[in-house]
């Protein structure tokens, strides 16, 4: 499928591919699908579903056919696109109820451009292949977020809401690739050749990973709330230290201040040996306590030396310690969407011109 075409078919050599697109009009999209059911063969149910749309993801057996339903994430949509595939003996059906405009070239892969000289089961694997990378893709755009995230935390910038957006993202790609495995058990029933059965050992590999990653990131999302209230709380702890010092420094001449501000009979301090003593205990309390604290901040300026000589000592021996988590693929993709959105502004800029 490509910007324009809403729906695709062509005949492989042991099988009938149709990708289609429902109208967003329920009589319309009921209109379509009865067509394609008639044609097919299709259960009534699987036909509800496809109109209906907004189910889980499953994958549920009709004796001709496997129906499954799979949501299509890409870090470029906006929300992931809820297909739903059907698989029979010698055909394989691609139902969608919209168009991802942004991702065309990558949709593309996914409705397989050199489809027509491929066998049935190449077109499954070669399927679920991108659908995975794809979704592996998205992964990565999340990593990269949380990344972000937790740099913001520290660098004290951060809104709690882009957490909580975080974190439904996170749980959303949970609930759809948690059930995916049922998917593949139940692919496993075909009769695949060889090769076949090694591209689909593949697939399931990457699948297995993208489940680890996922499980990481909501451990992930929801231990950024928790660092970004003990940061918040340590923000706070500091500026009432920083108060409590400046009352402490103050306090000594608070309190002569007020014992001469009471009534006597006579001047306190009155005789020139205790009002030297008077005067030095006025102005030299606070003096001390602000040497002592230059002497502490000195002091631990001393031991965070220390403590890096002694970081960087131990970093040599173990050189993990210095690895940082690699991005880049998603950064340059990332960069690359800037770019071309730049180019878009400019020329709709000129044309307006």
């Amino acid at each position: 499928m490509s910007e324009v075409i809403l729906s695709k078919k062509f005949q492989g050599r042991n099988y009938i591919f149709e990708e289609l697109i429902l109208s967003k009009i329920p009589q319309e999209a009921h209109v379509q699908m009865q067509g394609i059911g008639t044609r097919f063969k299709l259960h009534y149910l699987t036909v509800e579903d496809c109109v209906h749309r907004n189910q889980r993801t499953k994958v549920e057996s009709f004796g001709e056919y496997h129906f499954i339903v799979w949501y299509y994430f890409h870090p470029s949509l906006e929300k992931p696109i809820e297909l739903h595939i059907v698989l029979g003996k010698d055909f394989l059906l691609l139902i969608a109820n919209e168009t991802p405009h942004a991702v065309a070239i990558d949709w593309k892969m996914l409705c397989f451009p050199k489809g027509q000289s491929i066998f049935l089961y190449d077109a499954i694997c070669q399927m679920f292949d991108v659908l995975v990378e794809h979704s592996e893709l998205y992964v990565g755009a999340l990593e990269y977020g949380m990344h972000m995230l937790e740099k913001r935390i520290v660098a004290r910038h951060i809104n709690p809401t882009k957490m909580l957006r975080m974190k439904y993202l996170v749980n959303e790609l949970e609930q759809t690739v948690g059930a995916i495995n049922s998917i593949f058990h139940q692919l496993e029933k075909y009769e695949f050749n060889l090769d076949q059965k090694f591209r689909m050992r593949n697939i399931v590999d990457h699948h297995n990973r993208l489940s680890e990653n996922v499980m990481h990131l909501r451990f992930q999302s929801m231990a950024l709330m928790d660092i970004y209230y003990g940061s918040s709380g340590e923000r706070s702890n500091q500026q009432m230290r920083k108060l409590t010092l400046l009352s402490a420094y103050l306090l000594p001449m608070s309190v002569w201040a007020g014992i001469f501000g009471m009534n006597f009979e006579g001047m306190p301090f009155k005789h020139d040996q205790f009002m030297y003593i008077g005067f030095l205990l006025i102005f030299g309390t606070p003096l001390s306590i602000f040497l002592y604290f230059i002497y502490k901040k000195i002091s631990r300026k001393k031991i965070k030396n220390m403590r890096k000589l002694h970081d960087e000592k131990h970093k040599k021996h173990y050189p993990f310690l210095k690895r940082r988590m690699d991005y880049s693929n998603y950064k340059i993709m990332n960069e690359s969407k800037t770019n071309t959105t730049k180019k878009k502004t400019s020329t709709n800029h000129h044309d307006k011109l």
